[in-house]
């Protein structure tokens, strides 16, 4: 910006360009701009031609000069407290809320959790996962009792091989193969020879055997009936008597240690 006077300068820029340079010159070089006198030489007539020349770098200039002030206003200008100060920062924890913690979120008077349900109304695992109160387990159906007990029997089979981490693959015929119906099929017949069963137990086995129709896309039907049957004894001591259900399934637990 030195040269900012010059008449070379001065000649080649228009008024606006001229202008423009002004403004930044006086921003930059106060102490020279405060000995210029207003009785400066008359500026020499420029040619319509060099006007229309010069014409086309006055918005750009235009624009600089602008851009000069405004970094020159941030630079000096004092700044408010408000927006130099940064906000508060807030910590959001990502640990997802166990037992103990919902238990100790409690308030005093709602009772509330941070979940939002009160103490009162929280209910345990196995009771969230159990059938609604008004479900009448004697009026069920063979095939939703079997439908049940064949969730409750592949979790338990599931859990028990879910560790030592292995391959998808491998996890998922090793569960299979002890699920499926032929296998199912060979438990039943120890069950009936090794456990104690109840009149009331035998009953759902046969409500669950005589549940299932017939067909022949089966490969096996009579192994499918005894499945079923197996499932349906399996979910209904899940819903009715869950202390039973415990001694059933430690009893598949010691007799599947022994297949394998």
């Amino acid at each position: 910006f030195r040269p900012i006077k010059r008449n070379f300068f001065w000649r080649n820029t228009s008024l606006c360009d001229r202008g423009a340079a002004g403004i930044i010159h006086s921003f930059i070089f106060p102490e020279e701009y405060t000995k210029m006198t207003w009785s400066s030489p008359t500026v020499p007539r420029i040619s319509r031609r060099r006007r229309m020349k010069s014409s086309g770098t006055s918005s750009s200039w235009l624009l600089m000069g602008c851009f000069v002030v405004m970094m020159l206003a941030t630079e000096f200008l004092p700044t408010s407290k408000a927006f130099s100060t940064p906000p508060p920062l807030t910590i959001i924890s990502t640990q997802k809320p166990t037992a103990s913690r919902l238990s100790e979120a409690t308030e005093g008077d709602g009772g509330e959790t941070a979940t939002g349900v009160s103490s009162k109304q929280r209910k345990s695992l196995p009771e969230l996962l159990m059938p609604i109160d008004t479900c009448k387990v004697n009026q069920m159906s063979g095939t939703d009792l079997a439908y049940i007990g064949d969730v409750v029997f592949e979790l338990f089979i599931r859990s028990r091989h879910v560790w030592p981490s292995k391959r998808t693959s491998d996890l998922q015929n090793t569960v299979v193969a002890i699920v499926r119906a032929e296998h199912q099929s060979h438990l039943l017949e120890q069950l009936k020879e090794d456990f104690d069963l109840s009149d009331r137990e035998k009953q759902i086995l046969m409500r669950g055997r005589n549940a299932v129709t017939r067909s022949k896309n089966r490969r096996n039907p009579a192994a499918y009936q005894d499945s079923t049957s197996f499932e349906a004894l399996v979910g209904y001591l899940y819903i009715e008597d869950q202390e039973r259900c415990c001694d059933l399934l430690n009893w598949l637990e010691s007799v599947v240690d022994k297949l394998e």
